[in-house]
């Protein structure tokens, strides 16, 4: 299980429309939908959102990503986090996860891939 912490306004929107991926240059993984392996997400929303993705995902550690962040910084300048899910994408994978010591992060590609399970709305 995946969790998707998220504002109210954002929780209202998944939940009558499903997830949609919003372009956003300011992201480190690029655009995608972001979810923890961990349940504690209120750093993020205090509205979570559990789900289960079918993932065939790229599995990294930083270290790793340092090699191929500095591979798209040379191929697409500053601004390169834009092309990021394509890069994942065209090399069969519908999702990235990023190994932190504390835990894991998934940044999902395809929302056709997700599968709501549980959804908490805080008050």
């Amino acid at each position: 299980m995946w969790y998707h912490g998220t504002s109210e306004q954002a929780y209202i929107s998944i939940m009558e429309e499903g997830f949609k991926i919003i372009p956003n240059i300011a992201r480190r993984f690029g655009n995608g939908i972001y979810f923890s392996d961990q349940q504690d997400t209120e750093y993020y929303g205090k509205h979570t959102i559990v789900a289960d993705i079918e993932l065939n995902a790229l599995t990294t550690t930083p270290d790793q990503w340092y090699h191929i962040e500095n591979q798209l910084i040379r191929q697409y300048g500053n601004d390169y986090s834009q092309y990021i899910s394509t890069y994942i994408q065209d090399r069969g994978y519908n999702a990235l996860i990023m190994e932190w010591h504390s835990g894991k992060e998934l940044v999902v590609f395809d929302t056709e891939s997700i599968k709501i399970m549980e959804a908490a709305y805080a008050n």
